[in-house]
């Protein structure tokens, strides 16, 4: 009886590297994904206070002149709206940054499915050598016996 040789995947180590990576890369895109959001957020808020500032600013036109508070309507709406302009950038960042960072995270999933697979295919042919290799270690011994029987007088 011959006993096979114990599996080894030579690439163990890069896949368990791969398989970091990946973790990694999971972490990178949740915090990006989070980012995003909370840069949406802002957005929103900007926008919202947007909105406000021009309700504001018309129903200080409708209610009189009042150039005091049509001035400071004007200019706050003007420090809204570039507000606004500077969101827009810093969310069009974070936007770019989150496609980057799931493309990261793509592309190294990509990588360790990649080895996942190269392992189950070596891991097959190695369990198909082993049960191949049992079975004639059975054939061997059932062939033993029934000469053994055939020897021993009745």
């Amino acid at each position: 009886m011959v006993a096979l040789k114990r599996f080894r995947f030579r690439l163990q180590k890069y896949l368990n590297l791969k398989q970091q990576e990946e973790s990694m890369r999971r972490i990178n895109l949740a915090r990006a994904q989070q980012l995003y959001q909370k840069q949406e957020d802002v957005m929103r808020s900007i926008q919202k206070e947007l909105g406000n500032a021009l309700a504001r600013m018309r129903e200080a036109r409708q209610g009189g002149l009042d150039l005091d508070l049509i001035t400071m309507s004007e200019y706050y709406l003007r420090v809204q709206k570039e507000q606004q302009v500077r969101q827009a950038a810093v969310l069009e960042e974070a936007r770019a940054e989150l496609l980057r960072r799931q493309q990261e995270f793509v592309n190294v999933q990509k990588d360790r499915k990649l080895l996942e697979r190269f392992y189950d295919r070596l891991w097959s042919a190695y369990y198909r050598e082993f049960l191949r290799e049992e079975q004639k270690n059975l054939d061997e011994v059932g062939l033993i016996r029934f000469f053994r029987q055939q020897e021993e007088p009745v």
